[in-house]
């Protein structure tokens, strides 16, 4: 039997709740099968940024911008991922982005 598991992934910042440009630590997710992410954007957020994949943490994709609040799939072949933020800015209090998945 599977159980659900969620990853929080932590947004690049400084600490005093601005986004930083730079990229998140690697959080590995091939132990997951129906992987999936979802992302609340805080109102007023300014920072630039996306989700990313990578079979063997040497190329990176990006499975979503972090524009705004929702939810997507994560393809099955993704063993790893991150945030990248290319653009700094206001993080906002409320945001937060999770990936998670059936633990097999």
């Amino acid at each position: 039997m599977a159980f659900p598991e969620n990853l929080l992934l932590e947004i690049p910042n400084d600490g005093a709740g601005n986004a930083i440009v730079g990229t998140s630590d690697i959080v590995r997710i091939d132990q997951m099968s129906d992987k999936g992410y979802d992302f609340i954007r805080a109102a007023g957020a300014t920072f630039v940024g996306n989700l990313e994949g990578s079979v063997s943490m040497r190329n990176w994709t990006t499975i979503a911008a972090l524009a705004a609040s929702g939810q997507g799939a994560v393809g099955a072949h993704y063993n790893y991922v991150r945030v990248k933020i290319g653009t700094a800015g206001v993080l906002g209090a409320t945001t937060e982005l999770f990936v998670g998945g059936k633990v097999l």
